[in-house]
């Protein structure tokens, strides 16, 4: 028969572990999760976006379909979760808008949070989330048949827009990266904490089935589980996380361009190293980001309806509108002229060599067209930066470009209200 004890420890432990399991689900519970796809309000579940120019699906089961053989698939999951241990808190006044959106090719694809499958040509594709601001993205070299699988993760409330991109190291709330399954790929780290930890355990169990007469004490031999392992584990990741930093700073000189080619623009990812042009060139770096205005009362009091009621301010606060919009606002790629020529990039970070001296630098910002009717109030007036650059050979001159956006939704029609642009 089973012990009365065990039944006793099951009773205790089970509803602990039944809440482990669900409290995605669970109101109150569901911030406490590191990485939530369900939305923080069932609305907010990730949906095609209407302007997109691929195919797309979203939903729980997108994942498990069968990808087409002829082109390349992309899952994207966009979640949400805790803030980081030494980071600021969610705080209780008006968020940004937050609901990620997801881009391909500068296309806007997806919105929400959830399961979005993107459907693309073999070829290289750049895809990126935003929320309230620019700064997660993937270039992605995709080949016939692949799937690649990404994990957008931000946080919600009226203190998100702090871990903005390269906003005072804040870098740990809000992330595109690839999909960590358990012990299969992914995050490293994961990998190695989950390894000790089932290191651990396997010694602990093993320790508790010796016999009694074994020649090591009991107490000694807990240290290897309780201490030693997890020490190693914490060596192995400095000492990991130590070279990987010495080999990021190490700068890498590029090949120089082909004779007559166009401009031969990089993207650059978070962990990319130092570029150094090859010698004889120079090199324009180019940093472009936006961030996007919260709404104002009266944009709020249009969306709610009229006046905010407790949920609707709720809303507001955790994810900075009261109610769905009509059309999920995006942000077009910015257009990027060299010397004329025009530059194909994102809101991203990205390198081109050139040769020294002096060149014209053009970036403008445009407004989404399907998005602009005769009822939107647009100004463009300072959506457009021009500055004429003097390169020095060996050299790197780097620009940082942001764009503050307002981009209003109407309640009730697909264009917006008002799209204005600040550079």
């Amino acid at each position: 028969m089973i012990d009365a004890a065990l039944l006793h420890s099951l009773a205790w432990v089970l509803p602990f572990v039944a809440l482990l399991v669900w409290r995605k689900h669970i109101p109150g519970l569901n911030g406490m999760a590191a990485f939530n796809t369900v939305p923080p309000f069932r609305a907010w579940t990730a949906r095609p976006h209407p302007d997109a120019a691929i195919p797309v699906q979203t939903g729980r089961r997108v994942g498990a379909a069968a990808d087409d053989p002829t082109r390349a698939t992309v899952i994207v999951r966009t979640a949400w979760g805790a803030y980081p241990g030494k980071g600021e808190g969610p705080g209780w006044r008006q968020a940004r808008p937050l609901t990620p959106v997801i881009y391909a090719d500068g296309r806007p694809a997806a919105s929400g949070w959830g399961t979005t499958r993107l459907t693309l040509d073999p070829g290289p594709h750049l895809v990126a989330v935003a929320g309230s601001h620019s700064g997660c993205y993937e270039h992605l070299d995709l080949q016939r048949g692949e799937r690649r699988e990404l994990d957008y993760r931000c946080v919600i409330g009226g203190n998100a827009h702090q871990y903005e991109e390269g906003y005072a190291g804040h870098d740990l709330g809000t992330y595109l990266t690839a999909r960590s399954r358990s012990l299969r790929g992914g995050n490293r780290v994961k990998q190695v904490l989950f390894g000790a930890v089932g290191l651990s355990m396997l010694l602990f169990l093993v320790i508790f089935m010796l016999p009694d007469d074994f020649p090591i004490a009991d107490d000694k031999l807990l240290l290897l589980p309780a201490l030693v392992v997890p020490g190693i584990a914490g060596v192995g990741l400095a000492v990991a996380a130590t070279v990987r930093g010495f080999r990021a700073t190490r700068p890498v000189v590029a090949d120089p361009p082909p004779p007559g080619a166009a401009h031969q623009l990089r993207i650059l990812d978070g962990g990319a190293p130092e570029l150094t042009p090859a010698p004889g060139w120079a090199a324009l770096g180019l940093r472009l980001r936006f961030r996007v205005d919260p709404h104002d009362a009266a944009t709020l009091s249009a969306l709610a309806g009229g006046r905010l009621g407790l949920l609707q301010r709720w809303r507001t606060i955790r994810v900075g509108e009261p109610e769905l919009p009509a059309c999920r606002p995006w942000i077009p790629a910015p257009e990027v002229h060299i010397d004329g020529r025009p530059v194909d990039t994102g809101w991203t970070r990205s390198w081109m060599q050139l040769p020294p001296g002096e060149h014209d630098v053009r970036i403008r910002v445009l407004a989404p067209e399907t998005q602009i009717g005769p009822r939107t109030a647009l100004d463009l007036s300072r959506a457009e930066w021009r500055h004429r650059v003097v390169l020095t050979a060996g050299e790197t001159r780097d620009v940082d470009l942001v764009a503050d956006i307002t981009a209003t939704p109407s309640p009730d029609r697909r264009e917006l209200a008002a799209y204005r642009v600040r550079l």
